[in-house]
């Protein structure tokens, strides 16, 4: 999948449940005051948090991006978070 088409399925996605972006790209400086991975993909574009009005919303999108093949999580307290994390690939293995 090319970062076009990820940026596309997440755009249309968070226009038909309501979301906002709260990070997409960030610099290196950035990523590290955050608490980010230091290989993060949002250094390169290809991770976007999104966050949600509702619960519902947010777990409306992180279905519809399970559905077409990006990888999801919760950020944050899985149970009551309405802020999802969608990346281009799968998380290196732990």
């Amino acid at each position: 999948m090319t970062r076009g088409q990820f940026l596309d399925i997440v755009a249309v996605g968070k226009l038909r449940y309501g979301g906002n972006t709260e990070s997409w790209i960030r610099s290196p400086s950035h990523n590290a005051h955050v608490g980010g991975h230091p290989d993060s993909f949002h250094l390169s574009g290809e991770a976007i948090d999104a966050w949600f009005h509702t619960r519902e919303n947010a777990e409306l999108f992180k279905t519809y991006c399970d559905r077409r093949k990006l990888h999801t999580k919760w950020n944050g307290t899985s149970e009551v978070s309405k802020t999802v994390h969608v990346q281009i690939v799968p998380p290196a293995p732990s």
